[in-house]
């Protein structure tokens, strides 16, 4: 939705397919004009961007009325996060009808992207990104290419592995010094003078953590989850060790399972919360007391399957500027 307004904003016309029916009064109320099908669209313009869902892929691209049913299709612009393999499976399909298709890995929440304050990272032919650039910087003007084959989408797997790993370090951190009896402020206003990755971490997520309320802008639990399962099975399938990752995908998979899939990754707090009660109040244990505590957590995780319907809406966008002020 974000980067479909921006497209508009920026003096494209955009012809839109939402696989959903229920996206598609969201992206007329933005200014976009609704095509018939997926293939009535492809016909139409001049650069196709795919915003489809892993459950959605199939009515968007592969039925009669999809893009891959069109006379002719123009180059495709896939910001999707579906699992590695679709995408390799998508990509050919694309190219043996002699479609271009470009990568094109997002980076953000929906209200960075709104503000433009997101990232695009951008992975196939070059001829084709610096040709279709213009369109890529009206909806993100931060764009970093990456080369090609899918190189975009695992720098996206190693930025979700790490904001994974981090979020949960931080939010363990937050525990951590409340159950020791400080201030999380003024833990926050110490870690302000430390290293920026470390302070920006536990500055994002203190204040909705600690107080309890969750934003609704960032990726849900579900969201993540998903996004450390498809880290871990391609851990797997490259030999890349993931025991990091696996610990923090058994929290999540134990939020979840609790009921807070739809909510943010900072609602981890309120659950160690419940899991770990206080044992002392917040005060210092009293001399000479020893104490030893052993946890243990799986750290081969579970590798469960896709779960598409925590995606997003499904949509698929297309831009194709207009004859007069395009980019």
């Amino acid at each position: 939705m974000s980067l479909c307004r921006r497209l508009i904003d920026g003096g494209y016309e955009v012809l839109t397919f939402a696989a959903d029916p229920t996206g598609r009064d969201s992206t007329e109320l933005s200014g976009a004009i609704a095509g018939r099908s997926a293939a009535d669209v492809a016909e139409c313009a001049d650069v196709i961007i795919s915003a489809a869902t892993a459950s959605d892929v199939d009515d968007v691209f592969k039925t009669a009325g999809g893009v891959l049913g069109a006379r002719k299709i123009p180059p495709v612009i896939d910001t999707t996060n579906i699992p590695l393999p679709m995408k390799r499976v998508l990509r050919k399909a694309l190219v043996d009808r002699g479609a271009q298709y470009l990568d094109a890995a997002v980076d953000g929440t929906p209200a960075m992207l709104a503000a433009g304050a997101g990232e695009i990272y951008v992975s196939g032919d070059r001829d084709t990104y610096l040709k279709y650039r213009p369109v890529l910087k009206a909806m993100c003007p931060r764009l970093k290419y990456v080369g090609t084959s899918l190189n975009s989408s695992k720098v996206r797997l190693v930025a979700q592995l790490l904001a994974t790993i981090h979020t949960t370090a931080a939010i363990e951190a937050m525990l951590y010094a409340k159950r020791a009896g400080l201030d999380v402020e003024d833990v926050n206003e110490l870690i302000a003078t430390q290293h920026g990755a470390m302070r920006d971490l536990f500055g994002n997520r203190r204040t909705d953590a600690a107080d309890g309320s969750f934003g609704q802008e960032s990726a849900t639990v579900d969201v993540n989850l998903m996004g450390a399962d498809e880290i871990m099975a391609y851990a797997t399938q490259i030999g890349a060790p993931h025991n990091l990752t696996s610990a923090a995908a058994e929290y999540y998979h134990r939020l979840s399972a609790a009921g807070w899939g739809g909510a943010d990754p900072s609602s981890l707090f309120t659950e160690l919360l419940r899991e770990w009660p206080s044992t002392n109040g917040g005060t210092e244990p009293s001399a000479g007391t020893t104490a030893a505590t052993s946890t243990s957590c799986s750290l081969n995780g579970s590798l469960r399957s896709q779960r598409s319907s925590f995606a997003g809406s499904g949509r698929l966008d297309r831009s194709r500027p207009r004859a007069k002020g395009s980019q």
